[in-house]
């Protein structure tokens, strides 16, 4: 776990700061917060880490979706997903791409490492 690399996508500071620090707690290395659609298909491209949890609305050029289009077409790594607002659209969208996990928001940190457990064999 400690050695895991996990890319976390998140345009909401605080609740990127409580998931990161939640998830280092339970020994989980979220070594990279992304902001944005396009810095989370940079980092992901340059590090390839070993998960990716992805808000799907991000303020910004793209959502999450689009950004894990971006990045299942040339790297192969597990995201999860995570929705504030859960329509059936975006639900669709979401599925299309074959996520590891699908988790409405509020953002229960061990519903995360559980899927984690899965998705890294720990």
């Amino acid at each position: 776990m400690g050695h895991t690399k996990l890319l976390l996508v998140e345009d909401n500071y605080i609740v990127a700061m409580e998931i990161q620090q939640e998830l280092q707690e339970r020994g989980y290395n979220t070594y990279k917060i992304a902001t944005t659609g396009k810095k989370a298909v940079e980092i992901a491209k340059q590090k390839s880490p070993d998960a990716i949890i992805m808000d799907i609305l991000l303020s910004s050029d793209m959502d999450g979706i689009e950004a894990a289009q971006k990045i299942l077409s040339e790297e192969n790594i597990p995201i999860i997903f995570l929705t504030g607002y859960d329509s059936e659209n975006i639900r669709q969208r979401a599925h299309k791409l074959e996520p590891a996990a699908y988790i409405v928001k509020p953002v229960d940190v061990k519903k995360i490492e559980n899927h984690l457990k899965k998705i890294l064999g720990d």
